[in-house]
């Protein structure tokens, strides 16, 4: 949208465009409360766009999910609405977005399959599968932690909550890599194994 970077640059209030949220409701990758969300200012409206905008980029594109203009752009965002007293506000945002994010729908139907099919046990077959899953998901964590990272020092620890990492990951061993998938498979049940994916993967989950 035009002016994207400066209305989250300067967390901009007043009344957001009307075909901005409309965009957001029909956008592929909209999630429950995005328009709501989306109403609570320019800033916001802009804001909301980026979140379902870097779901798309994630699951089409290689690459950065997000121009390094926005993304620098959107931490400025939340650090404003932190200044603003509004931190628990943010968390609220991102605790909203991880819980409804479409990325856990697409990526935990996409590996259900891969799990149930009878070369599940092989490496040459799963292997590349996990990792188109789970090489997406590290750059949403990087960027996440980029964004709300200002959450982690200045909120969370007051309030015993998730940091931004933490939260993901579980909401990932939750919603893609249940155990009960993991501990019927034969690569994860390995002691030990010379894949550096599976590796990365069972520390993560603490399966190690």
């Amino acid at each position: 949208p035009e002016g994207a970077f400066v209305s989250l640059l300067l967390a901009e209030g007043g009344t957001p465009d009307p075909r901005l949220i409309t965009c957001i409701a029909e956008h592929r990758w909209s999630f429950a409360g995005a328009p709501q969300m989306a109403q609570r200012g320019k800033g916001f409206s802009i804001f909301v766009w980026c979140l379902l905008e870097l779901q798309k980029n994630l699951q089409t594109k290689t690459g950065d999910p997000l121009e390094s203009s926005l993304e620098n752009a959107s931490q400025c965002f939340v650090a404003a609405q932190s200044r603003k007293g509004c931190m628990a506000d943010m968390y609220q945002v991102l605790t909203h977005f991880t819980c409804n994010s479409i990325l856990w729908h697409e990526w935990h139907r996409f590996l259900r399959v891969s799990f149930q099919d009878e070369r599940a046990t092989q490496e040459a077959f799963l292997v590349p599968r996990i990792e188109q899953v789970w090489f997406r998901f590290l750059r949403l964590l990087a960027l996440m932690s980029s964004i709300f990272g200002v959450l982690d020092s200045r909120f969370v620890w007051r309030h015993r909550l998730p940091k931004v990492q933490e939260l993901l990951l579980e909401h990932m061993r939750k919603r893609c890599f249940p155990l009960d998938q993991l501990s019927k498979n034969e690569l994860f049940l390995q002691a030990t194994t010379k894949n550096e994916t599976v590796k990365q993967i069972k520390f993560a989950f603490n399966l190690t």
